[in-house]
């Protein structure tokens, strides 16, 4: 029993000793989805947006010949030493204004965004870890000078929305 112990103790020690000259692998950075390679790049860029509309606003929209609007701002933090008050402000976050983009239509579903711009200007003065996106629903003021629709919104980051089509739900403002 006691053999047993010291060759273990031994092979143990031994282990240990190895062990300390072994150098650990550096965890390696997850490689970038390919849209977000192309924000870094300032390459296009593509996201989708489902909008779904409850029974009533469907009908409601459809009979007054409504539409839907999907505007969506890709936004940056400012890198240290931007100055903001030259550049526009992203709403709510105050981070500047990469791209602004906005698509406008009679039906509900899949608004396909593709090949989204960024100014090459602005990605130099803003941080490039990620970006948000903030996602704004509203119908299109064709038959009232008022908005109709009472939609979710999305703001978060750009990365998380590369795997499926952002969904927006919207019923009507008044009258559900």
């Amino acid at each position: 029993m006691t053999c047993m112990r010291r060759g273990c103790a031994a092979a143990f020690s031994a282990v240990l000793l190895l062990g300390c000259n072994y150098e650990r692998p550096q965890p390696q950075p997850k490689a970038a989805p390919q849209a977000m390679k192309g924000l870094l790049s300032g390459e296009p860029v593509s996201f989708d947006v489902n909008v779904l509309l409850s029974d009533k606003a469907m009908k409601t929209l459809a009979a007054s010949k409504e539409t839907i609007v999907v505007r969506a701002y890709i936004c940056g933090q400012p890198a240290i030493g931007t100055n903001k008050k030259t550049l526009e402000a992203c709403p709510d976050s105050g981070d500047i204004v990469l791209s602004e983009v906005e698509a406008e239509r009679a039906t509900p579903g899949i608004f396909p965004f593709s090949r989204v711009r960024l100014s090459k200007d602005l990605l130099s003065q803003v941080d490039r870890t990620d970006y948000e996106l903030l996602i704004n629903v509203y119908s299109g003021r064709k038959s009232s000078e008022n908005n109709l629709l009472d939609c979710g919104i999305y703001q978060g980051s750009f990365r998380a929305v590369q795997e499926h089509p952002i969904e927006i739900r919207c019923k009507l403002i008044y009258g559900e």
